[in-house]
């Protein structure tokens, strides 16, 4: 049909002049279009496989791919347990014995720093140690090493400084050996032993550790729900944080939406621009590169370097 057939049949149908009908005619398929604009470019990303879920669903697929071939790849390693002391027992030797790696570690360092274990029981202690693998290391536990006795300190008059005597008179301040532990492998009752810090917060400090994968500076112990002025500046005073600590890593890459999610220093927005942002451009070669999302900031992008892998 003619352009001039559509605008007489609308300038007589709508009682319109002929300016009118013309405007009408060739305006309103632009207004259309920019009303359904929006529909049409969520449409075409969706074609582009930047939406979710599908492309979530892609990815859940693609990964269990990838770990399958790792596990096709990797021999099958055949793990002999045998009785061992854990208060001597090496991180080579743990591994030889099919224990997790970061568990390893954690062992190793908790009596580095002089922790003991009693008993067998004392082995669920351990961050990282879950039901499973203490029922699997259980019966092979010897506990043959002694602890060591702790120094015991003289109350006599001469042992203390003079101005440690209270008035001339036979009261003396005691002096106890104060020990600094590492905040990345303290268990709970350790964190119990300070003043202030119950089960709840003890809990809560190590809780949020897990999450984050670990602490990298005192500072993110202020991120702790409930931990007040006092309590952090106690903790501060009391804990350390090993110079060559290398915290948990989440691959960028490779990571799925759920699983970015879970950490603290990423919401579910954030992930899910994260993934979409991967399928559209491409894998992340270094930490910078997530400045090119919107909903991330240099603060936050600072915040999570340590933690992100590629």
């Amino acid at each position: 049909m003619k352009l001039s057939k559509v605008i007489r049949w609308v300038k007589q149908t709508w009682s319109l002049s002929r300016g009118e009908a013309r405007g009408l005619v060739i305006f309103l398929p632009l207004i259309l279009l920019i009303l359904f604009a929006s529909t049409i470019y969520k449409s075409w990303l969706t074609f582009q496989g930047a939406d979710l879920p599908d492309t979530q669903r892609l990815d859940e697929v693609m990964g269990l791919m990838y770990l399958d071939s790792a596990a096709e790849q990797e021999p099958e390693v055949k793990v002999i347990l045998k009785p061992f002391d854990p208060n001597s027992i090496s991180e080579a030797q743990l591994l030889d014995m099919g224990v997790k790696g970061y568990l390893a570690k954690n062992w190793v360092k908790y009596t580095s720093k002089g922790g003991y274990f009693n008993d067998k029981e004392d082995l669920k202690r351990l961050y990282g140690m879950s039901d499973t693998e203490y029922e699997r290391l259980a019966p092979f536990v010897n506990i043959t090493s002694k602890k060591k006795e702790k120094q015991s300190f003289s109350m006599s008059k001469e042992s203390f400084a003079e101005d440690e005597v209270l008035n001339d008179q036979k009261f003396f301040k005691k002096k106890y050996e104060f020990r600094a532990f590492d905040i990345n492998a303290a268990d709970t009752t350790e964190l119990k032993s300070l003043k202030g810090i119950g089960s709840a917060y003890a809990n809560r400090i190590v809780k949020y550790r897990n999450a984050l994968g670990g602490y990298v500076h005192k500072d993110q112990l202020k991120e702790v729900y409930g931990l007040n002025a006092d309590l952090i500046k106690g903790l501060d005073t009391a804990c350390y944080i090993n110079e060559h600590y290398d915290p948990d890593k989440l691959n960028i890459n490779k990571a799925f939406e759920t699983e970015l999610s879970r950490h603290p220093y990423i919401n579910r927005k954030q992930a899910k621009a994260i993934v979409n942002y991967r399928y559209q451009h491409g894998d992340f070669s270094q930490a910078d590169d997530l400045l090119k999302i919107k909903l991330l900031d240099s603060a936050q992008v600072y915040r999570l370097k340590p933690y992100i892998t590629f």
